[in-house]
């Protein structure tokens, strides 16, 4: 896949919890409201203008509701604005 203008697609990488500490079930609808989710980086669009966004970077994204999430194989993908970015995961040394 290849997103246009400066769009970038995104693979979900989240943890997301299932159960509580105290062994409460979450149901599938609590477990989609988290805010920010942990994205890796597939593939960027011709028109991004952020050197840094490059396949294979996480990052986090502005919230549940930026883009448009597609199912491909059993994976989530989502395709996002450059500007839904707000964040990219670096391990530090």
């Amino acid at each position: 896949m290849r997103p246009t203008l400066d769009r970038i697609i995104l693979k979900d990488i989240s943890t997301v919890v299932e159960q509580t500490e105290g062994g409460i079930i979450l149901p599938q609808q609590v477990q989609d409201r988290q805010r920010h989710r942990r994205w890796e980086i597939v593939s960027v669009g011709p028109l991004v203008q952020e050197p840094l966004l490059q396949p294979g970077l996480e990052v986090i994204t502005s919230g549940r509701f930026a883009g448009d999430s597609v199912a491909i194989n059993g994976e989530t993908f989502r395709f996002v604005s450059e500007d839904n970015v707000i964040a990219i995961i670096t391990m530090e040394e």
